[in-house]
């Protein structure tokens, strides 16, 4: 268990550097894909990392869907009929 802390913070240091962008970019080129496909992907992969990264309208709002804080003593402000 103490060796996986040590490999996780050793990765979380290096990811940083991102050596896996000078190992991914010839192996992507010996592929047939060019700088400009790969910043194209680049791109795409960064548009979705901003749509699912947002957080949702429902999730925004109070807890009833309505925008409201709920009521003292844990009631919504509309009762269940």
């Amino acid at each position: 268990m103490k060796k996986n802390v040590a490999l996780l913070y050793g990765f979380s240091f290096f990811d940083q550097f991102m050596i896996v962008i000078a190992l991914w970019v010839p192996y992507l080129a010996t592929l047939g894909i060019g700088m400009r496909q790969f910043m194209e992907l680049q791109a795409v992969f960064a548009i979705v990392i901003l749509i699912g990264g947002r957080p949702r309208q429902r999730e925004a709002r109070g807890a009833n869907g309505d925008g409201a804080e709920r009521t003292p003593g844990g009631r919504d402000r509309h009762p269940v009929l």
